[in-house]
């Protein structure tokens, strides 16, 4: 995107069901991410950024891929017939590449789609780190990101590292020492009306939202944020609380879509001069090619990955997303409406997603557009499948 006379280091923050009705960028009144917020106002902010599917391996094999994870039984990163894929991450030539998270890489096969998909790749994981085992997800996100301080410091080459958090999740363990990070006592029932189930879960997503900050900190101190773009974005989000009272009960949370919209933030201190908010639908399968493009990387893209920066796009702009039920439901997201159907075809369901009452299927009325949104999710479904067979790092050689 910008012509540069050096190859920038770039940081990728894939966070905890990261919700964004339940961060500091909606209207909340606990304000439980504002370290997070800076960092939004302060650089690219895509706020309609959608994940496929829920599920933490889903995410990460979509993300590498850059393709929905439609796999009827598991996951993909499970099934050893398409572990291996082409991925833009390795169109990052001369970068030293790290991917670091808190707990086992065994869990869902991530080793696979990582060390099979990334050359040469630095992985950090649990047993790697002098800090303590936090629970069952491994250590804390605080000592994951304080961890991070020798191996990225030292780096002399430009350099693409992955972090991968897990505090948000259950049981929300917040470490005994947390530097001066100081624990809410917001009542539950008060907390619940934000999107929050407990108090402990707001204090999982606020040291969550610390521990950014204070990577954030400590990447200024070591010098190298001005050389640097930061990416973040929810491996996935989590449905809304639509209650009497509820605050959290948008639209999308009203459709479930609160599972699939996640924040994607692009911060760069020594790139981005004018902040700004893009409306335009975007997906999680689009990350790689927009890192890439906006890094001043050149690369190949050979599934769905398109460059959000790209105006020859914006009028076509789509969000896949897969409910993995039985049978599997597809859908699609633009900037209007969100398209529901089960495989098969059948169940056809077309929601109008700022309409008066988002849950009416508006299907009836609105006859040509559903049969266009159904068409264009049944191809996309049948190309996914399709390129999880053919997408092979064999069949892509030169």
């Amino acid at each position: 995107m910008f012509r540069r006379d050096k190859k920038p280091n770039i940081v990728i923050v894939i966070v905890e069901s990261f919700a964004s009705y339940k961060t500091s960028l909606t209207e909340t009144k606990y304000d439980p991410t504002p370290g997070f917020k800076k960092l939004a106002d302060e650089g690219y902010f895509f706020k309609n950024f959608f994940t496929p599917s829920t599920g933490t391996a889903r995410s990460i094999f979509t993300t590498v891929s850059s393709m929905p994870d439609v796999e009827k039984r598991g996951t993909s990163s499970r099934n050893p017939l398409i572990v291996n894929q082409h991925s833009i991450a390795n169109e990052f030539k001369g970068y030293e590449k790290f991917y670091f998270i808190g707990g086992s890489a065994s869990w869902g096969n991530i080793r696979g789609i990582l060390t099979k998909n990334m050359d040469g790749l630095n992985l950090y994981e649990e047993g790697h780190y002098s800090s303590p085992r936090n629970d069952v997800w491994g250590i804390s996100e605080f000592y994951l990101f304080d961890s991070l301080r020798m191996p990225l410091n030292g780096e002399k080459e430009p350099f693409l590292a992955f972090i991968q958090t897990s505090g948000d999740h259950r049981p929300y363990t917040i470490p005994d020492d947390s530097d001066d990070f100081e624990l809410s006592d917001v009542p539950d029932e008060e907390i619940s009306k934000y999107g929050f189930q407990s108090n402990k879960e707001y204090n999982a997503y606020r040291l969550m939202d610390y521990s950014i900050g204070s990577f954030i900190k400590m990447a200024k101190k070591a010098g190298y944020a001005k050389d640097t773009v930061f990416v973040f974005w929810g491996d996935h989000g989590i449905d809304g609380i639509c209650g009497p009272e509820a605050f959290t009960c948008d639209n999308t949370s009203q459709l479930n879509l609160g599972a699939h919209r996640v924040p994607f933030v692009i911060w760069a201190p020594g790139y981005i001069k004018e902040p700004k908010v893009f409306d335009k639908v975007a997906s999680e399968v689009d990350a790689l090619a927009t890192i890439a493009s906006f890094a001043g990387q050149p690369y190949r893209a050979t599934t769905l990955g398109r460059d959000l920066f790209d105006p020859q796009y914006d009028e076509s702009r789509y969000a896949f997303t897969v409910l993995h039920s039985k049978p599997l439901q597809v859908g699609l997201v633009d900037d209007k409406y969100w398209l529901k159907m089960s495989e098969n075809g059948d169940k056809v369901h077309l929601y109008e997603l700022m309409g008066d009452n988002p849950r009416d299927d508006v299907s009836a009325a609105h006859i040509q557009k559903t049969q266009e949104m159904k068409t264009l999710t049944n191809a996309i479904h049948k190309t996914v499948q399709y390129m999880l067979h053919t997408n092979t790092r064999e069949n892509l050689k030169d």
